[in-house]
């Protein structure tokens, strides 16, 4: 998700939020984020200094597996509403706990310019998520792009 903001003309990337664990999942806009990191000479900590004014902040997050509410025959057997282990209330709880985070790596700017999600399985969850609980923070677009 991308989220709009006014921005002198040249960027520098002072901060990339990166989750441990391996890159592979639905959104392959994680790789551009890191590729984008390594050009723009950007750290990979969450302990880099406090970004400037100008600073574009991008984090890239595993949510690991984050299904909606509706069954659709794809989901894993823990996200099976079917069998009573997923339903609404933790689907929303679980976007709730995400915009927390998400919220967190930025706490000044109201979460980072450009949020790469991995392992989300579809756009109505990123549209759900920008216009839920992150829907305060201004992200416009949401791009879903999926697994080759």
């Amino acid at each position: 998700m991308v989220r709009a903001r006014p921005q002198p003309p040249h960027h520098s990337l002072s901060r990339i939020s990166d989750s441990p664990r391996p890159a592979a999942g639905l959104l392959a806009a994680a790789a551009v984020a890191v590729a984008l990191a390594g050009a723009l000479g950007g750290a990979c900590s969450l302990l880099a200094p406090k970004p400037s004014p100008s600073s574009l902040i991008v984090m890239s997050y595993n949510v690991k597996s984050l299904f909606d509410a509706e069954e659709a025959g794809t989901e894993y057997a823990d996200f099976s509403m079917a069998k009573g282990r997923w339903d609404e209330a933790r689907y929303r709880r679980r976007l709730e706990l995400l915009a927390e985070v998400v919220l967190a790596a930025a706490p000044d700017r109201r979460g980072p310019e450009v949020l790469c999600l991995l392992e989300v399985e579809n756009r109505d969850v990123l549209e759900a998520l920008r216009s839920g609980p992150l829907r305060d923070s201004g992200y416009r677009e949401a791009a879903l792009v999926a697994a080759p």
